[in-house]
Formats: structure tokens, C-alpha cells, sequence
């Protein structure tokens, strides 16, 4: 660290207030299955008199699992476009209301997006915000719920009819893959053409093989 410090430009690995952590993820000894996580002090200390005390403990600040949940529920999506199964199943499970007195209910996509953006906040960074959901990833999830026939869409493109029916599925993945397949492989179908093959046979030149097999037999 001192070293890297020293060099040209990297100045500020010494400015007062510059803390370095790392992270491990790992299992804690009393129960294999929870898995956790520590932040550890490498370098530096923060301005935060309490926090820094904290960071500089044997084994630093461990992160319990139930945090480590909830922050993977807040950020379910990466930069690229996620496949469009992923973003049926979480608009079905976190995204659409669920309405038990009705059988089903219209909602415009503009909805459905102001929601999403609120069930997962966008990320921050230091030029600007960046949403976690884009318009155009929640379009293709409905128009292809649309197309498996399992929502309708209005005239006017822009709301869709929501069946009851389908928010209450035990288990919407499986569904919703079983239907892709079989598009997929109706898809296939109707767009290969069949194809009539015709086989002509013509005998080799030079005749046939009896004559060989006949000097080939014993005698």
C-alpha cells in the first residue's frame, strides 16, 4: 500500500479521510447454510470515528445474511439486458398488484414502470442515476406474456389486462419456460420449409457381383 501510495498520481491514498476495505463472502461455523459477509480494513482510516473503531475489530463488520437478502431483492439487475423470463417473473412477483376481488384489472405500462423503478432504486453514481429497470425490458416482458396468451393487451398499446389467474401460479417460471419452448418450437416448424428428396439408383459400371461371388465359392 505504502508503495502504490508513493507513485505518481496515486496521492491520494494518503489524503486524510481515505479508508481501503475488502470484502469476503463465506458460511459462519455455527450453521453452514447462512451465508455472510465481512468487511475488513486493509488501509487508511474514515473520518467516522465510530465506524473506523468498528472496521478495525478482529474480523472487521460482518454483514448477516438477512441484509445480504434484502439488498439482492433491492438490486436484481445488472447493466445488460436481462432474458426476458427473468423480467416476467419478477413483474409477476413483486411489480403487478394482486387484487383477490377481482378476476382481473387493466393497467398502463406507465404504471407497471413507476412501480418497478420503486421496488428497485436505482443506482448512484457519481455523474449521474442510472435506473435499475429500463421501459423497454417491462415492454418486451408484457407483449410476451401477450403473445403466450396469458395477458391481453388494449388497443391503444399502452395497457394491458391483467387475469387473476395468473399472479395466483404456484410456480410462474416453470409456466412461462414451458410456453417459450413450445413458441420456439412452433416457430421452427412454420417457418421451415418440408423438403422431398428423390433417390435414384443406378447400377455401378461393370456389371454385377455374381460372377465374383460364383469363383468365390468353395468347391
Amino acid at each position: 500500500m505504502e508503495d502504490l501510495a508513493g507513485q505518481e498520481g496515486n496521492e491520494f491514498l494518503k489524503s486524510d479521510g481515505f479508508s481501503l476495505w475488502q470484502w469476503i463472502v463465506g458460511s459462519t461455523k455455527e450453521d453452514d447454510r447462512e451465508e455472510v459477509m465481512w468487511l475488513q480494513h486493509i488501509a487508511g482510516s474514515c473520518r467516522n470515528t465510530l465506524l473506523q473503531q468498528r472496521i478495525s475489530n478482529p474480523g472487521g463488520i460482518r454483514i448477516p445474511d438477512k441484509v445480504l437478502r434484502y439488498l439482492r431483492f433491492q438490486h436484481s439487475f445488472v447493466r445488460d439486458k436481462p432474458p426476458v423470463q427473468y423480467m416476467i417473473l419478477l413483474l409477476l412477483q413483486h411489480v403487478l398488484p394482486k387484487d383477490p376481488e377481482k378476476e382481473s384489472y387493466d393497467i398502463p405500462l406507465e404504471i407497471v414502470y413507476q412501480r418497478a423503478n420503486s421496488f428497485f432504486p436505482p443506482w448512484w453514481e457519481s455523474t449521474e442515476t442510472t435506473r435499475q429497470v429500463k421501459r423497454q425490458w417491462i415492454r418486451e416482458a408484457l407483449s410476451t406474456l401477450c403473445d403466450l396468451g396469458l395477458i391481453k393487451r388494449h388497443p391503444d398499446g399502452e395497457s394491458y389486462t391483467i387475469p387473476r389467474t395468473l399472479l395466483e401460479k404456484r410456480m410462474p417460471l416453470r409456466l412461462i419456460c414451458k410456453k417459450l419452448a413450445q413458441r420456439s418450437r412452433k416457430r421452427a416448424r412454420r417457418g421451415r420449409p418440408r423438403t422431398k428428396y428423390t433417390v435414384t439408383v443406378t447400377p455401378a459400371p461393370g456389371g454385377t457381383l455374381e460372377p465374383f461371388l460364383e469363383r468365390e465359392q468353395p468347391k
